[in-house]
């Protein structure tokens, strides 16, 4: 039997036990789990969501002061640099394919210059890459555009994914132009596949209006996937590929006198 007093103490427990459910409860929902916090460089664990709603597989790493997500391994490797309304894990479709192929993807967090040529030394000094595509889309075309521009070394092929921009001051490596018929730009890719310099540069116009990595969610996206995939193994099959040893011609061969 509860007394009058031992009813209010009972209350006042009862009303302090809530109190600490709440504040918990209040800390979870800000992000204040008080779990220790876990580096960025290297992580492999679950799925991880992104700001824009995309979740990725991929493990996060560091590239210097940079953030970005890589999938699979290989000497063959892509950075790729996403548009204005996207984050790294947006490439996810795309990233699972090249590492199904033997590929190393690395898609960065900020779609810039400098996090794109932090990525190409990633992949070649930490990752073992010895050649590596760049692919921007959209807004990130820029970005792979100046790395093309200005170091030419670092590029081994180049694509564009709904992008526009200069390419006369490109390299002669091989260059792969993509957009869809309806989004306002497939003539002036046309273009510039014609205007950029080597013998390797091509365009493709698909079907439909969707812009940049918004292809990959209409009925495009697998054949936008094969296309690219195609591409990158072509560039690492060239690269790859073991070298031509020629043999010795017999009437060369020096004679010793006897």
């Amino acid at each position: 039997m509860i007394t009058p007093g031992g009813k209010s103490r009972f209350f006042v427990h009862a009303l302090s036990a809530l109190a600490v459910l709440l504040v918990s409860a209040c800390g979870f929902a800000n992000g204040d789990n008080s779990q220790p916090t876990v580096p960025a460089t290297d992580i492999a664990g679950p799925t991880r969501q992104a700001d824009d709603g995309a979740a990725s597989t991929g493990r996060r790493v560091n590239i210097g002061v940079e953030s970005a997500i890589v999938w699979g391994e290989g000497e063959y490797g892509v950075v790729l640099v996403h548009g204005a309304a996207y984050s790294a894990a947006s490439w996810e479709r795309l990233g699972n394919a090249a590492a199904q192929s033997g590929i190393v993807a690395i898609a960065v967090e900020n779609a810039t210059h400098d996090a794109a040529i932090a990525a190409v030394d990633y992949l070649k000094q930490e990752l073992g890459a010895t050649a590596t595509a760049l692919l921007g889309a959209s807004a990130g075309g820029a970005a792979v555009l100046e790395v093309g521009a200005t170091n030419e070394d670092s590029v081994d092929q180049l694509i564009l994914l709904s992008a526009t921009g200069t390419v006369e001051n490109l390299g002669d490596f091989p260059k792969l132009f993509i957009a869809s018929e309806g989004e306002g730009i497939a003539e002036q890719v046309r273009r510039m596949a014609h205007l950029a310099p080597g013998n390797r540069n091509d365009a493709v116009i698909l079907p439909g209006d969707a812009h940049a990595q918004a292809i990959f969610d209409t009925d495009q996206g697998e054949r936008l996937i094969m296309i690219i995939i195609e591409r990158l193994n072509q560039g690492r099959s060239a690269n790859l590929q073991p070298p031509v040893v020629r043999a010795t011609s017999p009437h060369r061969q020096k004679t010793r006198a006897h």
